[in-house]
């Protein structure tokens, strides 16, 4: 199993040059301690309602309850009226919802008071 290394933000940047332990970061920290409550509450609930979660979270042990350090998690089984669909989270998450052609993928994107929206970055067209 992988296990994920966590940078800290007050060791990302010296004076002159970017410190080892950001380049070997994977992942960072919330901008704070609430935000990590939000999302881990958005994820929690969504798997309670019957989402289902893809990461385990033995792989990031500095996600901690209480803490602005959030493990990614990928679900699926996702509802379009759970909260991670329809609330800005700004957190490591992505809800996989499969729709029937772009016109829904559309409509679901803009069924918010948000306007949420949502890509993927690839180097691979395929």
């Amino acid at each position: 199993m992988v296990e994920y290394t966590s940078g800290k933000p007050v060791n990302m940047i010296t004076m002159a040059s970017i410190s080892q332990t950001w380049l070997a970061s994977q992942t960072g920290p919330m901008a704070c301690a609430s935000r990590g409550g939000q999302v881990r509450r958005q994820v929690e609930d969504a798997v309670k309602a019957g989402a289902r979660a893809h990461i385990e979270r033995q792989m990031f042990r500095a996600d901690e309850p209480g803490s602005a350090w959030l493990m990614p998690q990928v679900l699926t089984d996702v509802d379009h009226n759970m909260a991670v669909m329809r609330e800005e989270s700004f957190g490591p998450v992505v809800a996989i919802v499969p729709v029937r052609d772009d016109a829904e993928a559309v409509w679901l994107m803009n069924d918010s008071v948000y306007g949420l929206t949502a890509s993927i970055w690839t180097g691979d067209p395929e």
